[in-house]
């Protein structure tokens, strides 16, 4: 959806920049399914948060609602508390020799 959109749905934020934090926050779902163990024991999760914090929008229609979905998403996630962020960011302090490698391989 935004990667289609020429104008910025925030006005301080690009586009790119919102997607790409989205992009993360899949990689790390991925992540937890193929390393479940790992993330348990350190007590790293996404999905469930991601099921409490996001709305789906495939079945809306809506362009102007889709946009306010994901716009109210990244808003959540931008906040100092959210567990998702602060989950990203202790997923590659606590589970460096895991990930790391494959972040070099992005």
């Amino acid at each position: 959806l935004l990667k289609t959109l020429d104008e910025p749905i925030n006005e301080y934020v690009p586009n790119s920049h919102i997607v790409n934090k989205f992009e993360k926050v899949l990689d790390a779902m991925v992540y937890e399914l193929y390393f479940k163990e790992e993330f348990q024991s350190k007590k790293i999760a996404f999905i469930s948060y991601a099921k409490e914090d996001y709305q789906a929008i495939e079945q809306i229609e809506n362009e102007t609602k889709k946009i306010e979905i994901v716009l109210n998403a990244y808003d959540t996630l931008s906040q100092t508390k959210n567990k998702i962020r602060n989950n990203l960011m202790l997923m590659w302090i606590d589970l460096p020799d895991l990930i790391t490698p494959i972040g070099r391989s992005l």
